[in-house]
C-alpha cells in the first residue's frame, strides 16, 4: 500500500499541469533525504560497539565509560593516532573497533600524578584485553616511523599527552600533517569552564582547542571531556 502511495506521488510530481506537482515533490525529495540519513546510519554502525561495549575500567586512567565508548565509535575501521597513552585504557577502547592504532607514549607517567615506568603495565592491559596485535608503539611520533609502519595518513588522532598549552599545541602541529583529509581530531579533558563535568580544570587544553575553533576549525561534537574537532 505504501510502495503504491509513493508511485502515485511521483506522477503527480511530473505533472507539471497541476499546482499539486510542487508539494508531491517536496515530499519525494524528504523521502529521499530519509533514505541517504538511514543509509548513512547503517553504514556508521557497522562494527561500532552500542549496548556491548565493554569499558576496561580496571585499567589505571581517568577516561570515562562515556568517553570510551565514544572513542571506540570514533575509532571504527579507522587509522587511529594516539598521543599519551599511560596505562592503555583509552588505547584499548580505540582498538576494539580501529583498523590499527599507533600509540606515542614515553611510557614513564610524565605529567601524571604519578610519574613511574608503564611499559610493563600497558603492555600487559593490551594482551589483557584482546588487542594487543593491533596496536604500534613509539616514544615519539616522527614521520619516518610512521612511514615505517606503513600507516598512510590517520583518520582520527587522539590526544591526549602532556596538557600545558606549549605542549598540547606542539602535538596539534606534529598531528595536523598526518591527518588524512576529512580526518577528526579528539582531544581529552576539554572543559569550558574550571570544574565542567568532573570538578578538573586544565586550561591549556581548551586554550589550544579553542584556538583551533578561532581558526575555522570546526567543533564535531563532546563526550564528557572529549572534544572532537574537525581542523
Amino acid at each position: 500500500m505504501l510502495s503504491e502511495c509513493w508511485e502515485l506521488l511521483e506522477k503527480v510530481a511530473h505533472d507539471t499541469r497541476t499546482p499539486a506537482c510542487y508539494f508531491a515533490r517536496s515530499l519525494l525529495n524528504k523521502q529521499t533525504r530519509l533514505k541517504e540519513v538511514l543509509a548513512v546510519s547503517r553504514r556508521e554502525n557497522i562494527n561500532v560497539p552500542t549496548n556491548g561495549f565493554h569499558f576496561p575500567d580496571d585499567v589505571d586512567g581517568w577516561l570515562t565509560p562515556t568517553e570510551g565508548k565514544a572513542l571506540a565509535q570514533l575509532a571504527a575501521g579507522k587509522r587511529v593516532l594516539e598521543i599519551g597513552s599511560y596505562c592503555g585504557r583509552s588505547t584499548i577502547c580505540l582498538a576494539r573497533t580501529a583498523n590499527r592504532v599507533l600509540a606515542v607514549d614515553p611510557m614513564d607517567g610524565r605529567g601524571t600524578p604519578n610519574p613511574r615506568s608503564t611499559e610493563k603495565e600497558f603492555f600487559g592491559n593490551l594482551k589483557k584485553h584482546g588487542v594487543f596485535e593491533k596496536v604500534d608503539w613509539t616514544s615519539e611520533i616522527t614521520d619516518g616511523h610512521v612511514a615505517l609502519l606503513n600507516y598512510g595518513a590517520f583518520e582520527l588522532a587522539f590526544i591526549d599527552g602532556h596538557h600545558s598549552l606549549a605542549s598540547v599545541r606542539k602535538d596539534i602541529a606534529k598531528t595536523l600533517p598526518l591527518l588524512a583529509p576529512g580526518g577528526l581530531l579528539a582531544f581529552h579533558d576539554y572543559r569550558t569552564e574550571p570544574g565542567e563535568i568532573d570538578g578538573r580544570w586544565d586550561p591549556g587544553v581548551t586554550e589550544a582547542v579553542n584556538e583551533m575553533l578561532d581558526k575555522g576549525a570546526k567543533l564535531v561534537s563532546r563526550h564528557d571531556t572529549i572534544a572532537v574537532v574537525a581542523p
